[in-house]
């Protein structure tokens, strides 16, 4: 996570569009395992009967969440 935010943060000082895509390809390559880790860190907290709303929750909030950024 420290590595993800440090992509967040030098997101912030590009100078150009190659640059940016290439910050953008790197922030990709940290958070692919955050949908996975979240994944196990709900099977630990929860019964395999609740499990399934909870992943389900948390997915659905990815996709709500996504059309809100086309809007700006």
């Amino acid at each position: 996570m420290v590595i993800w935010g440090a992509m967040l943060l030098w997101m912030g000082f590009v100078r150009s569009y190659q640059e940016l895509l290439h910050a953008r390809a790197w922030l990709g390559v940290f958070e692919a395992g955050l949908f996975p880790g979240v994944n196990y860190y709900l099977s630990c907290w929860y019964k395999r009967n609740e499990f399934g709303i909870r992943a389900a929750i948390f997915f659905s909030a990815a996709a709500v969440s996504l059309p809100q950024l086309t809007l700006l």
